[in-house]
């Protein structure tokens, strides 16, 4: 063993997680100079508009007329970024230095959650993947909502573990408060959390009333979260606007003739597919909700129409997903959005490399590793579930791999970790 082995192994585990966060900080923080302006409107060109008219007499308006409002993407990004837009109110790309902060939250989270299921050894573990995978600093990089989401993604399973070995107001009153939270920043997630609830009642049957009133608490605290931004949307769009608008431009996106028959982009979506039909629901309306309905109609009719080729587009989205198709295609795309292109593909292969380990270690049966994972098994299938199904019905951007990104983190590292000795005991103990 050497001098730096003997060190490593002294430190307690909140320095060794504190020297993972810092270091997973600076390698985020560089990672931002890396990145270049975006040179098409993308997601994050309306996250940081939005910041800045925030303490505005037009907050959330459209990026091209100050008196047409918009909801195309959930608030909280923008909302917690808005301070320090306001301090500086020239600041664009400079604002992307704010969002490795979500990294390292998702780095302690991991680690945290892993010392809770297993040991210190996989909290270690954890945390040292989420801090060098791709898929995740990559999104640090930029004001868009993911990074965010990954960091209350891992905490709500912090929260479902303390949950799950001991019921709790207190711990009840918290989910529904991250669960607000990430429907504010995804709004697709609040599927993900109804279901994660249903689970929750499920699996604690034994204590079916008591669960089932504080899983309504959650609920609740959810929806007075949210309710804000859906009553702030009610006054100002001629239809009802549940969370956001994105629905209907994503929908025409990816169900049109280049997405279904064009071998080029089958199971993707097209800035074409987006300017026709945006063009389209533009000539009928102004207003952006009844845009997004529009659209939506539009994508499903096609869809209806061209039922037949479905399955096949089904396929080829999670093809797209897993970057098994045309990964070049979305290097050149990503980097009109600012990516650099190594950095792209270095993403494709950090998922290639994290899926083939977590396969292999899935293959290595071994003895007493079974229910390693208890009591989050539920959950974290739930998370690969969520990331096909959530692929197959819209669209395989490598973006929507998140949750599938967590779950095999956590496998990995409680497979890695089943060799410590303390394992078992570890995971045993309450939180």
């Amino acid at each position: 063993m050497n001098v730096l082995q003997r060190w490593w192994g002294a430190q307690s585990f909140r320095m060794r997680i504190a020297l993972i966060a810092s270091l997973g900080l600076l390698w985020r923080l560089y990672y931002v100079t890396l990145e270049q302006p975006y040179r098409i409107l993308t997601d994050e060109a309306w996250y940081v508009t939005q910041a800045h008219r925030l303490f505005s007499p037009y907050p959330f308006t459209s990026l091209f007329d100050y008196s047409v409002p918009t909801a195309q993407h959930g608030p909280m990004l923008s909302l917690l970024v808005a301070p320090v837009a306001w301090l500086f109110p020239d600041a664009t790309s400079g604002l992307r230095f704010l969002i490795p902060c979500f990294g390292v939250m998702t780095i302690v989270g991991f680690a945290v959650l892993g010392k809770q299921l297993i040991s210190e050894r996989c909290g270690v573990v954890a945390a040292s993947l989420a801090a060098v995978f791709p898929d995740f600093w990559i999104r640090d990089g930029l004001v868009v909502s993911e990074s965010l989401s990954v960091a209350l993604l891992v905490w709500l399973l912090v929260l479902l573990v303390s949950f799950l070995r001991g019921p709790r107001l207190r711990t009840a009153v918290l989910l529904g408060v991250v669960m607000g939270v990430l429907v504010l920043t995804r709004a697709e997630c609040a599927g993900l959390c109804v279901l994660i609830l249903g689970l929750v009642v499920w699996k604690l049957r034994g204590e079916f009333w008591g669960v089932v009133r504080l899983c309504a608490i959650t609920l609740v605290i959810s929806a007075v979260v949210v309710s804000p931004w859906v009553a702030f949307n009610a006054s100002r769009f001629q239809s009802n606007v549940l969370l956001t608008n994105n629905l209907g431009i994503t929908l025409a996106g990816a169900n049109c003739h280049a997405t279904f028959y064009d071998g080029r982009y089958i199971g993707y979506d097209t800035p074409r597919c987006w300017n026709e039909a945006q063009d389209k629901a533009r000539a009928l309306s102004s207003d952006e909700a009844v845009q997004s309905s529009i659209m939506k109609s539009m994508g499903l009719d096609y869809a209806k129409a061209h039922v037949t080729r479905i399955p096949l587009v089904m396929a080829m989205r999670e093809a797209w997903l897993t970057g098994l198709y045309r990964p070049s295609y979305v290097v050149y795309m990503s980097s009109l959005g600012g990516q650099p292109r190594w950095a792209t593909w270095a993403q494709l292969v950090g998922f290639w490399i994290l899926g083939a380990v977590a396969l292999g270690l899935g293959l290595l049966r071994r003895q007493g590793q079974r229910r390693l994972l208890d009591p989050l098994r539920g959950p974290i299938v739930l998370y690969v579930v969520f990331t096909l199904a959530l692929a197959a019905i819209f669209v395989g951007h490598w973006r929507y791999r998140s949750t599938l990104d967590i779950a095999a983190i956590l496998f990995i590292a409680s497979r890695l970790a089943a060799s410590d000795s303390k394992v078992v005991s570890a995971a045993d103990q309450p939180v």
